[in-house]
């Protein structure tokens, strides 16, 4: 099917010159063959010059020529362009959406929208849109005429997180609704901002009581402003962290059974990669596994994305279609493993180092290659060791 598109000013703000060349940047340079309407507007921040996100943000529209904004963070790579500006055309042909974007969380606290956070694929496959109760800041699109009639919050409360879950909140006051619908995207974080996030949130909750509890991809805002569970003196609370890593030590026990295998360990990889990356001699292949039916449109013979001082080679498809190393000191990682796939790679691990790894945010991975030989360097805290567990 043929959808409808429309031209795209893409605004980012941004405070590092090379993060926005290697990533936003370059894949918008690199697709710009298929969409040569859409325009790149970067708002240049270095040094503080603007205090908060809409602020620069507001700056980057009024600046826009196009009738539809997508805002987009400086370290994303995208993957199609085409599909941005089939999102765009969305809100040009329904007037009762507020707000598109790649990634959301829904009444459910669903994660809708399919992007790859960091190293592994994350969230539903929506090929239509799907209401949500949140979009993520990391790439959302509006209206111009919208936004310039309304901006983006510049409160100091807001600074750098929650403008876009504000922002669609008063389109929901209004009756009119926020979706997220696939737009591929890599989002090539090296770190994660949550400074003053709880004023952010207690900042949204205080302008949309009647709104709440609102489910976003940092917590659940509630009437108090909270977004974690209540904190509670005490043994309870310095021992809340054992209850998920004995979920996870007993996700461990099945993977270790299916692939027979006893090289376990607890992690986010989203977290952990730049550690493991410094144990790789030669070249990270990351490889996520995908079904045949909803395939991530990876650049034939891979990505290759720079992260702190090297470079990340990424393919996405099927088990069978995994890249072997092309040389001995390569390391090789498979995110987004099922059970079955362990069951299925268990006699290739048997020949190998290697470490199934298990997070519950993620699931399974598997990493082979030098750094599963340093797995105890890389994973040395307590909490990465699964429980030992009866058979």
């Amino acid at each position: 099917m043929v959808r409808r598109r429309v031209a795209v000013s893409v605004v980012s703000v941004w405070n590092d010159e090379a993060v926005l060349g290697a990533c936003l940047g370059r894949s918008v340079r690199e697709l710009r063959h298929t969409a040569p309407d859409t325009e790149l507007v970067a708002v240049d921040n270095r040094g503080q010059r603007c205090a908060t996100a809409g602020s620069a943000l507001n700056e980057g529209v009024r600046e826009a020529t196009r009738d539809v904004v997508a805002f987009v963070q400086q370290d994303i790579y995208l993957h199609s362009l085409v599909a941005l500006e089939e999102a765009a055309a969305l809100l040009t042909e329904d007037p009762s959406l507020a707000m598109v974007g790649a990634v959301g969380i829904d009444a459910d606290g669903r994660v809708r929208g399919r992007i790859r956070d960091r190293v592994v694929l994350i969230g539903e496959v929506a090929d239509s849109p799907v209401p949500v109760d949140s979009l993520d800041e990391v790439l959302f699109l509006a209206r111009r005429q919208d936004l310039l009639e309304d901006p983006l919050s510049e409160d100091p409360d807001l600074a750098w997180h929650a403008y876009a879950v504000e922002w669609g909140l008063r389109g929901r006051a209004r009756d009119r609704a926020v979706v997220a619908v696939d737009i591929p995207l890599t989002h090539n974080s090296l770190s994660t901002n949550l400074a003053r996030l709880d004023e952010a949130h207690a900042a949204v909750a205080a302008l949309h009581p009647d709104l709440l509890p609102l489910h976003t991809t940092c917590g659940v805002i509630t009437a108090s402003g909270g977004t974690r569970a209540p904190r509670r003196p005490g043994l309870l609370q310095d021992h809340r962290w054992r209850l998920r890593w004995a979920q996870g030590s007993w996700a461990l026990r099945a993977a270790g059974r299916a692939a027979g295998s006893s090289s376990l360990v607890l992690g986010d990889l989203r977290r952990d990669i730049d550690r493991v990356a410094a144990h790789v001699p030669g070249r990270l292949r990351i490889h996520d596994l995908v079904p045949a039916q909803h395939p991530f449109p990876d650049a034939p013979g891979g990505t290759c994305l720079p992260r702190a001082g090297y470079d990340v080679w990424f393919t996405s498809g099927s088990l069978a279609e995994r890249p072997a190393p092309d040389r001995p000191d390569d390391a090789c990682l498979w995110t987004n493993v099922t059970l079955t796939d362990l069951a299925e790679l268990g006699p290739t691990l048997a020949e190998s180092p290697h470490v199934i790894g298990y997070h519950d945010d993620i699931g399974y991975w598997v990493l082979t290659g030098e750094p599963a030989r340093r797995r105890d360097e890389i994973w040395a805290e307590p909490r990465s060791r699964p429980a030992r567990l009866p058979v």
